[in-house]
């Protein structure tokens, strides 16, 4: 995988964090990457402290520069290792639990 570029943009429009699934709100500041691997490319947008939980967890488990945390999937599949994190990056963890209190709710229903 190839970072093609890298940058810190102001919304214009509402987009959706690739991080925790949630709004980025227009005039909010979010992390916009541009991404290659082989043919493919795509864009990855993120609120800036997902993009920061990230790469602290990604740093913290001694991952090469190319291995990427998605934090969805370490949410559904290392929620504990996750929540380490709750004291430094408490509004991605909330995001994350409110995710799953909304998806448990309208499983019940």
């Amino acid at each position: 995988m190839e970072v093609l570029s890298e940058s810190k943009s102001i919304a214009r429009k509402a987009h959706t964090c690739d991080h925790c699934g949630c709004d980025i709100f227009p005039g909010e500041q979010y992390h916009r990457a541009f991404l290659k691997d082989g043919g493919d490319m795509w864009s990855w947008k993120s609120h800036l402290d997902c993009a920061a939980l990230s790469a602290r967890m990604h740093r913290d488990q001694d991952l090469c520069w190319d291995e990427g945390i998605n934090l969805s999937e370490e949410w559904s599949n290392e929620r504990e290792e996750m929540l380490r994190y709750r004291d430094e990056f408490p509004t991605v963890i909330a995001r994350f639990e409110a995710r799953s209190a909304r998806r448990t709710a309208q499983r019940e229903a």
